[in-house]
């Protein structure tokens, strides 16, 4: 019986815990509102979609960007408005290191297999760079703009 009550109070604290760490988390983020549109209707076919958002260092030359975050959203019509959470903190996740945080640069990349088939190919739905660049500007509070298109 002690070790049931042991294992209980042992679970009630981790699970304490957890929680206040989750908040802090919460509160340590910040958001920024993008809204997603096409020039041409798109049919979406599978509404699960994953967004990445990558820091990089404009000033450094032939370095791979840093992930930021990942994360999944769902949408069932495009034009569609998310708010994507990124940390405080997000330039101390670029690596190499930003050494002048104005040179911090931020962009997203999406993936979503409209059609279900596990590749990247025709059906499913892309950013549109011949439309925009992906940059996103954490300090911008209006509702920032990426375009999409269908493969």
């Amino acid at each position: 019986m002690n070790f049931i009550k042991n294992s209980f109070y042992l679970l009630s604290f981790i699970l304490l815990v957890s929680c206040k760490s989750n908040q802090v988390k919460n509160e340590n983020s910040q958001f920024v509102k993008v809204k997603f549109e096409s020039e041409m209707p798109i049919k979406i076919n599978n509404n699960d979609f994953t967004l990445t958002l990558y820091g990089v260092d404009d000033n450094m030359a032939d370095v791979s960007a840093s992930i930021i975050l990942m994360k999944k959203f769902k949408a069932d019509e495009i034009p569609f408005d998310i708010n994507i959470p990124f940390p405080k903190d997000a330039h101390e996740l670029i690596e190499p290191k930003v050494i002048n945080l104005n040179d911090a640069n931020y962009y997203l990349r999406m993936k979503w297999d409209n059609n279900n088939n596990s590749k990247e190919d025709k059906g499913d739905i892309v950013i549109d760079f011949n439309k925009k660049w992906p940059n996103i500007d954490l300090d911008k509070k209006e509702t920032q703009v990426i375009y999409l298109k269908e493969l």
